[in-house]
Formats: structure tokens, C-alpha cells, sequence
């Protein structure tokens, strides 16, 4: 049973709205570390837990416990997913291929009525991503390392740091 309480209310608030400023700070400070062309390998990774992402999130807000991660989920991965496709490098293959394995996971878990399951797959989920994530941006910052600025690295730290304190928050 869930307990309502203001305190509650304004904590889940409160990291809902950190979240989406982290994630468009997040947003703002990529282009700069995405100019290198990422290996196909890493990106189609990326697109996959991104497709898995959104439909998770869509099933995660249909529980009132998981609510709060659905909408945090949305949250970091929609606008990552605008930003490749303004940029014009979305994998559509696996994105849909994402989106599949989010479909499928959402249909057990409503079948089931087990929304811990998929509270904890999408956490695995997630680790993976903040992982290969952090690898495609590292990637993208060594391509560039022979004309970093001290400026670069300055963003680069906070881009990490950005990183962190989301992968803490959806957990």
C-alpha cells in the first residue's frame, strides 16, 4: 500500500523536475562531445535502450508505485532520442528492435501484474545504458583529444557529473 503524504508528494516533484533539467543540461552539453562519428556497434546500443526505455515508461506509469521511474524514464530518454534524430543519426533498427523488447516486456508484466519485474529490468536495463552511454561519450572525447581545450575538459567533468547524479536518481 502506498503511503500519501505531502512530504511524498514533494519529494517525487522535486526529482521529476531535477530530472528533466538534468536531462536537458544533459542535452545542451552534448553536441559538444558527439562530433566524432560513434561506432556503429555503440549507437545501435544506445538506440535499442532507448526503444526499451520509452515503452518501459509508458508501462511503469500505469502503476501508481513505479510511476515517478516511468516518468523519470521518459524523461532522460526522449530528449536523448530527439537529439539524435535532429542531429540525423538515429539507428531505426534498433530503436524498433528496442521498442519490441519493451512491448513485450510491458505485455508479461501487465499479463503477470508483476510491475517488479519490470521496475527491475528496466534498473539492469539502465545500468547497461549508463555504461555504454558513458563509453560513447568517452569515445567521443578521446577522437577530439588532440584539440581539447581547457574549456572541453571543464564540460566534460560536468557532463559526467551530470551523468552520475541521473543514473542516482533513476535508481
Amino acid at each position: 500500500m502506498r503511503i500519501h503524504s505531502a512530504k511524498r508528494r514533494t519529494l517525487e516533484v522535486g526529482s521529476l523536475a531535477i530530472g528533466v533539467v538534468l536531462s536537458l543540461i544533459l542535452i545542451k552539453i552534448l553536441p559538444y562531445f558527439l562530433v566524432a562519428r560513434t561506432p556503429y556497434e555503440i549507437a545501435i546500443l544506445f538506440h535499442f535502450l532507448c526503444g526499451v526505455f520509452v515503452v518501459s515508461a509508458v508501462g511503469m506509469i500505469l502503476e501508481e508505485d513505479s510511476r515517478l521511474g516511468g516518468l523519470l524514464l521518459a524523461a532522460i530518454s526522449i530528449p536523448l532520442l530527439y537529439h539524435s534524430s535532429s542531429v540525423g543519426y538515429i539507428i531505426i533498427e534498433g530503436l524498433l528492435a528496442g521498442m519490441v523488447v519493451g512491448c513485450l516486456l510491458d505485455l508479461y508484466v501487465i499479463y503477470k501484474n508483476r510491475f517488479d519485474v519490470l521496475a527491475g529490468t528496466s534498473r539492469t536495463f539502465l545500468t547497461g545504458f549508463f555504461i555504454i552511454f558513458t563509453v560513447y561519450l568517452s569515445y567521443g572525447f578521446l577522437m577530439q583529444l588532440p584539440s581539447v581545450s581547457a574549456m572541453d575538459v571543464y564540460k566534460f567533468i560536468i557532463l559526467f557529473a551530470l551523468l552520475i547524479s541521473l543514473y542516482i536518481l533513476l535508481l
